[in-house]
């Protein structure tokens, strides 16, 4: 077996890792068993890269602003508020990026390793997700139940979808280029019914998002039809939503303890913004956020460092409606977490590889276009930088953008 294969093989045993890795540790995590295997995997992987360095495309644009990213979180080490925590959380990052990403780029794989990735990976997120409906099922349809049906592999389910929402555009795809093979449109039906019954009010929106896009895309002779039909429903649907919610204003359906989590309610906080306290604690996440940048405007708080320096800041001032102010968590925003934690050299960074990512897009095929768009869109509601549910499959995705043709 050459190094190559060995590699590609060990690539693909991370795969297996990533739905089924969980944390151990309290002070310093460790998601085992993916954190331990990518470290040996990197060295394998450098090994090769130092043999190949005359044949790899090391000023692929992307790349490079990649390396821009690594860099703004070097950056963000020595000012840290605590550097250490920065560091580790570096190393973490650097870890995924060389081993997800840089695999696309080092090791160049064919059309066919490709395709066996996707099996792989598919194989071992639909066992996950079995394991999630078994406890769903298990635990109640329930709006909290929705946090608890993947642990400990998945923490919510945000999480959950996220990991594999790629595998769920692959899967629409297939089922609109080739409309005739049952199997994929049933296991797509499932899969979605599954989704929609997650609670997740961001995949509620981007479900039919993206199914409209594919519409659009594949079904030309009916795109009229089909904006006319969405038109109908939307209308329909608001004098609806209209209807149900002075139903409930007459019956005082808020005095019931557990009418927060009805799915009408879910619903209504998408377009009423305090309606839901996710909503209110992402809000009072971003005020605290813009202290930590107002004092660490150029290198940012450190890489990670919001979850430590947060609870710090939530007893020095006073905020409404607070929720979990004492849990350490990120900022919930990819954008703004970047902002907080590697300041404006950090948000340069990300500007960067968003332009190189720009720079591609005459090459790169439509449904993997969408892939990124979904994580463009993730990170308004998610930072999702060091979620090894989440981190290691977009490194995944965005290398296979780059090494497109």
């Amino acid at each position: 077996m050459t190094l190559r294969q060995f590699l590609v093989n060990f690539f693909c045993i991370l795969l297996v890792f990533i739905p089924f890795s969980f944390e151990i540790g309290t002070t310093t995590r460790i998601e085992f068993p993916l954190e331990l295997a990518i470290v040996i995997y990197n060295f394998c992987l450098l090994y090769f890269a130092y043999q190949q360095r005359k044949y790899i495309a090391w000023r692929n644009p992307i790349a490079l602003a990649v390396a821009g990213i690594l860099m703004a979180a070097l950056c963000s080490i020595l000012p840290a508020v605590y550097p250490m925590i920065a560091l580790k959380a570096t190393l973490v990052l650097g870890n995924y990026i060389l081993a997800f990403f840089g695999s696309f780029i080092v090791i160049s794989f064919t059309e066919k390793e490709k395709r066996l990735i996707i099996q792989v990976f598919s194989i071992t997120y639909f066992a996950l997700l079995s394991y999630a409906v078994v406890q769903y099922l298990w635990l109640g349809i329930h709006y909290q139940n929705s946090y608890l049906v993947a642990q400990p592999f998945a923490q919510g389910h945000t999480l959950l979808v996220a990991m594999g929402f790629p595998l769920w555009i692959l899967l629409c795809h297939k089922i609109f280029i080739k409309r005739n093979n049952s199997f994929e449109f049933y296991l797509f039906v499932i899969y979605s019914i599954f989704i929609s019954s997650l609670y997740s009010r961001f995949y509620w929106v981007l479900l039919p998002f993206f199914i409209a896009l594919f519409i659009l895309k594949y079904w030309k002779k009916w795109r009229w039809f089909f904006v006319s039909m969405s038109c109908l429903f939307l209308i329909i649907g608001y004098f609806a939503y209209h209807q149900i919610q002075e139903k409930r204003d007459r019956e005082q359906a808020w005095l019931n303890p557990d009418d927060h989590n009805s799915w009408f309610v879910q619903v209504e906080s998408i377009f009423e913004f305090s309606k839901n306290e996710s909503n209110t604690e992402r809000i009072n996440r971003w005020k605290v956020g813009t202290l930590m940048f107002e004092s660490h405007p150029l290198t940012g708080v450190g890489l990670n460092n919001y979850a430590t320096v947060h609870p710090e800041i939530c007893q020095q001032i006073a905020l409404e409606k607070t929720t979990r102010n004492d849990m350490k968590m990120n900022a919930h925003q990819w954008y703004l977490g970047t902002l907080f934690e590697q300041g404006i050299i950090g948000i340069l960074a990300l500007l960067a590889l968003f332009l190189a990512i720009l720079s591609q897009y005459k090459r790169v095929y439509f449904v993997t276009g969408l892939i990124i768009v979904h994580y463009v869109a993730l990170g308004l509601i998610e930072d999702f930088v060091l979620l090894a549910e989440i981190a290691p499959v977009f490194w995944i995705c965005l290398g296979w953008f780059a090494s497109e043709e």
